[in-house]
């Protein structure tokens, strides 16, 4: 019998696709941590969805009426919940570390100020696997984590996502999680996480990878083609409208404040570049077959730029047999493939450089650097 001092609510949210929930389930289920509820929040499913309690009649079931997406389906099974604290899975998430779970209680129990409780996330990208290593500190005050927002440039999608994060429920209920001016957004779960982070009274990290993502392979971005770019800057902006309404309602710090005013007009410009650069990415192959013609594969061959169209160029070269040496990325040197400008820079021998961005200002700025070096070939995927 569950007790429910301590005890873990693990919202699954899903909508027909019933084998994925299955293995999401049996995920949670290998957790060393017993003391849990598993809520299945089934968004008016088609298919066998009905069938989980029959295979798990301990798990607690609910079904909304009609299909009312994935906001609203994870506000109702929140008010479900039970638990101390709460973890939202997607049925297409994975579990990784088994102890997760049982380390997470333990350090809300240790540290009672804590309200929010971040882990690291892997993601796998076709036959990529990508985990950043960054050397998080064990705590974390709003102001010290939304500074290191800034520093990463408002991608913190890299280091750690709502599924990987176990909240205290009263956290979730203050600042209305799931709220949002676009309820059909993905980045919700942006704007689930910040307005905890902004309300917490500290924010602790566990070097644990927590969870699997899975970077979709279908030629979509946030719930929209890539190349509709209305429904690009509608549904990347969601977090900024979010954060910015949240802020006028909450009673937060001045100065705490004008930190997160800084970082959202740092997400503002990302995503104007990123939405931009994600349509150009439909281009890939094509642009890599074009670069590939002037690239001497005899040398050492090194990519500026550790984004999904790097990962994705450091995939062709290496299936066209060249000589793919590093990545070049002042802001992802905690990957143990990748080193810094400055190391780059104290490297001799002739080489080629292929700056895999297509953000213009970025681009310029990484030409400005690499003409200080001798011995190199520039390339770059513009066509």
């Amino acid at each position: 019998m569950r007790e429910l001092k301590n005890l873990l609510s693990v919202i699954i949210t899903t909508y027909n696709r019933y084998e994925l929930l299955i293995k999401a389930i049996k995920k949670v289920k290998q957790q060393t941590y017993k003391n849990i509820e598993i809520i299945v929040s089934d968004d008016c499913s088609t298919d066998l969805t009905f069938k989980i309690q029959e295979n798990y009649p301990e798990i607690k079931y609910i079904k909304t009426q009609q299909n009312i997406g994935y906001s609203k389906n994870s506000k109702f099974a929140l008010t479900h919940a039970k638990g101390d604290y709460v973890i939202f899975l997607c049925d297409d998430d994975s579990l990784k570390d088994d102890t997760f779970f049982e380390q997470a209680v333990n350090e809300y129990i240790k540290n009672k100020n804590m309200d929010t409780l971040i882990s690291r996330t892997e993601i796998q990208n076709g036959n990529d696997i990508v985990i950043n290593n960054y050397p998080f500190k064990n705590m974390y005050s709003p102001k010290e984590l939304f500074n290191w927002l800034l520093e990463v440039r408002s991608n913190f999608s890299d280091y750690f996502s709502l599924s990987s994060t176990v909240f205290k429920k009263e956290i979730l209920i203050k600042t209305k999680a799931f709220d949002s001016v676009f309820e059909d957004s993905s980045t919700i779960d942006a704007s689930v996480l910040f307005k905890s982070i902004a309300c917490s009274r500290s924010i602790g990290f566990l070097d644990v990878i927590g969870c699997t993502w899975v970077f979709p392979a279908t030629n979509t971005l946030s719930n929209a083609n890539r190349d509709d770019l209305v429904k690009q800057a509608k549904y990347n902006l969601a977090f900024v409208f979010d954060m910015d309404e949240f802020l006028v309602q909450s009673k937060i710090e001045e100065d705490l404040q004008s930190i997160i005013k800084k970082a959202l007009n740092q997400r503002v410009e990302w995503v104007f570049d990123a939405i931009l650069s994600e349509k150009e990415r439909l281009k890939n192959q094509i642009n890599f077959q074009r670069c590939f013609q002037n690239i001497n594969i005899n040398e050492d061959i090194y990519i500026y730029g550790r984004g999904w169209t790097g990962l994705e160029l450091k995939s062709f070269l290496i299936n066209q047999k060249a000589k793919f040496k590093c990545f070049i990325d002042d802001y992802k040197v905690s990957f143990d493939d990748t080193i810094s400008f400055d190391e780059f820079k104290k490297l001799n021998g002739e080489s080629s450089v292929v700056i895999s961005t297509y953000k213009y200002k970025d681009i310029y700025k990484i030409y400005k650097k690499l003409s200080t070096c001798k011995q190199i070939i520039i390339h770059d995927l513009l066509d």
